[in-house]
């Protein structure tokens, strides 16, 4: 509570979250992980909550819309999990994540969703040979 009160705005505590990883079945895509977190937002107001300053006091409002298309990035990694190279590719997907936190819209809800390289949809690379 004491970050809220002490901030100036909803930017001064915008990343802060709770994270955790978890390791999802292969059937599972970035869309199918959006209507997951669409579910639980519709169940759990909090999850979509906004915190603004109005007049210098804070106001809070849950159940806010949720776009579950935007909440959910997919990333793709060249490292087999288990590595320190996937290791750090899931601390920069939480990084991502952390940074598209916005609690003066209600954008506190946020999945990154990493895949091994070879099975994420990823744009052409160009190489020379």
């Amino acid at each position: 509570m004491s970050m809220i009160e002490n901030a100036d705005g909803p930017a001064d505590f915008a990343d802060f979250s709770q994270s955790l990883v978890l390791t999802a079945p292969d059937e599972l895509d970035a869309l199918g992980l959006g209507d997951v977190l669409a579910q639980a937002a519709a169940q759990h107001p909090m999850l979509t909550s906004q915190l603004t300053r109005v007049d210098g006091a804070w106001r809070f409002a849950a159940g806010t819309d949720f776009d579950a298309a935007a909440a959910v990035s997919e990333i793709a990694s060249p490292h087999v999990p288990g590595t320190d190279g996937f290791a750090a590719d899931l601390t920069r997907a939480f990084e991502l994540a952390s940074a598209r936190l916005d609690p003066a819209i209600g954008r506190l809800y946020r999945e990154e969703f990493v895949r091994r390289w070879g099975e994420a949809t990823l744009p052409d690379i160009e190489c020379e040979e």
